[in-house]
């Protein structure tokens, strides 16, 4: 049976006891008889009653812990959720260091070597000191 059905069960069991405590005092009399069959339902469906009730409060501090759970776990995956756009924040300034590193990298390398002009250059020149150095030692 559902939790709504043990409710009604235990109100109509109320009710048929008061009804009957009812019917009792109205007749004047001052003992209510039942047949033992009669008598041993009540009992046992009184019983029952006890226990659903019992039951249904064990469920609802079952109910409310598990609520208390998802609201953790939701709090939990909202901080995830965080975690994880700061680690992509971090991710892409990374990218861009290492991207700006290489570009600054690939400068210094293409500056520390000679260009053709320059080797061009340096030749002539160490030809011309040469050439003068020869031209002043015929001189003489």
């Amino acid at each position: 049976m559902r939790p709504n059905n043990y409710i009604t069960a235990y109100i109509l069991m109320c009710i048929i006891l008061f009804l009957l405590l009812c019917i009792g005092k109205c007749a004047a009399s001052d003992d209510i008889c039942f047949d033992p069959p009669t008598a041993g339902d009540i009992v046992v469906e009184l019983e029952k009653a006890r226990i659903m009730e019992r039951e249904n409060a064990l469920l609802r501090e079952g109910n409310d812990e598990l609520e208390k759970q998802i609201d953790l776990l939701k709090q939990v995956i909202e901080l995830k959720d965080k975690q994880i756009d700061v680690l992509e924040k971090t991710n892409k300034e990374y990218e861009n260091l290492l991207k700006t590193q290489k570009d600054l990298y690939g400068e210094m390398i293409k500056n520390s070597r000679p260009s053709l002009l320059d080797k061009i250059t340096d030749t002539l020149g160490s030809m011309g000191i040469g050439a003068l150095l020869m031209g002043a030692i015929l001189l003489l």
